[in-house]
């Protein structure tokens, strides 16, 4: 896809805008090619597509959203299928949220958790809700001890505490938890909720609240490729950005049009992944002539005068 193209698609300008479903159907067709670029190995561009345009049927506003917008809609599809998510339906891997006349993909809790255990660092990870007449006993110390017996009988009552558990195959395992207070304050600060129109925390707020848990656990477990990309997604959604992906990895500012590659931008690495960091850069040597290979003499040039500086001794005693 031409970089005219791809700025198209992240700012929603078209030339032809779709009238009705059936058109945005054909449009969404017509853009199959970069689905296909970016889609993950379990889903298929026919499928991704299919159940995006069913989740627009299911809201007239928000098919009226994509139908003003249709390159964001594009853009959401393209983003579910670079992370390998559906989009809707029973699973509620993710969401198509309308968000100030555009179409944002959201990441749901199973998403999140699906993205975490294909790591293959993760054996298991689970996020649950303690409610009002749940009996639970928490004992933070060394050794965590967790205790919840959701209540069966009758009414369970409001959410109160979340909690996450995630088990790693080296034999590790991270604890977290919130209270709901705490996460309806992290609630309040989406510009999302802030638009005053409805989100997944008006249709699905438990799942809403365990996203939450999941995304405050999300840094101290191991990061895949795909997990990185899901976070700076989201993140980026939920703040009113947006980013355009291509299948040789360029992502596009939204607001801008301009193009830059996930290595440019410092805010997708995730400083808790577990890899090696980086040695500091050492002075680069001399060369040193090839073995075996006569070399001509060195022409001794006048002497220079050099600056001193602090790492000439190091430098010295290196060599």
């Amino acid at each position: 896809m031409s970089t005219e193209n791809l700025k198209a698609a992240a700012t929603g300008k078209t030339i032809d805008k779709p009238r009705n479903i059936s058109d945005l159907s054909h449009f969404l067709a017509g853009r199959m090619g970069q689905i296909k670029s970016v889609i993950a190995s379990q889903l298929t561009p026919e499928k991704m597509a299919r159940i995006a345009l069913n989740e627009l049927r299911s809201s007239d506003y928000l098919t009226r959203i994509a139908l003003q917008n249709p390159g964001s809609f594009v853009n959401s599809v393209v983003q579910a299928a670079h992370l390998g998510l559906e989009i809707g339906g029973s699973l509620g891997q993710a969401y198509l949220v309308p968000f100030k006349g555009e179409i944002k993909m959201m990441p749901g809790y199973r998403g999140l958790i699906s993205l975490a255990r294909r790591s293959g660092e993760i054996s298991s990870i689970n996020a649950e809700i303690v409610y009002e007449n749940d009996l639970f006993d928490l004992d933070l110390g060394i050794e965590t001890k967790v205790k919840h017996k959701p209540c069966l009988d009758g009414d369970r009552g409001e959410p109160k505490l979340v909690y996450m558990v995630a088990h790693f195959k080296d034999g590790g395992s991270h604890f977290e938890w919130m209270t709901v207070a705490e996460v309806m304050k992290i609630k309040s600060r989406s510009s999302a909720v802030k638009s005053g129109k409805e989100t997944p925390w008006d249709t699905d707020r438990d799942e809403m609240i365990k996203k939450t848990i999941i995304r405050r656990g999300w840094k101290y477990l191991p990061m895949s490729i795909e997990m990185q990309s899901a976070e700076k997604i989201d993140s980026a959604n939920e703040s009113g950005k947006q980013v355009v992906i291509e299948g040789d990895g360029v992502i596009i500012d939204g607001s801008t049009g301009q193009i830059f590659s996930e290595q440019d931008n410092p805010e997708s690495k995730n400083p808790n992944k577990q890899t090696q960091p980086r040695p500091k850069p050492e002075p680069e040597p001399e060369l040193e002539p090839e073995l075996g290979k006569k070399q001509p003499p060195k022409k001794e040039a006048p002497p220079v005068a050099k600056p001193a500086t602090d790492n000439d001794d190091d430098d010295i005693e290196m060599e």
